[in-house]
């Protein structure tokens, strides 16, 4: 996944000009594997801006806040008094 990752960097890079939904997906799909969760959540709001209409986004976004869900510890309050 690292090599994928420094690949999908490099294709956004180059396509800076011209964004490509595709490669913020993929480069998503990648940091996902990689449990680089909020990482992979910016690629794919980026990718959303993109194409809004893509269900399969919207799916692997709502996927990613579940794992943020999960390993981030509860707020709680504290009162004082």
């Amino acid at each position: 996944y690292q090599e994928a990752l420094k690949d999908f960097d490099k294709a956004i890079q180059l396509s800076a000009s011209k964004p490509n939904y595709f490669h913020f997906t993929h480069r998503g799909y990648t940091r996902y594997h990689l449990a680089m969760y909020a990482l992979a959540l910016e690629d794919f709001n980026k990718a959303i801006a993109m194409s809004p209409t893509n269900d399969e986004l919207l799916q692997l976004k709502n996927e990613v806040n579940e794992k943020l869900k999960e390993i981030s510890p509860p707020i709680v309050e504290s009162s004082t008094n």
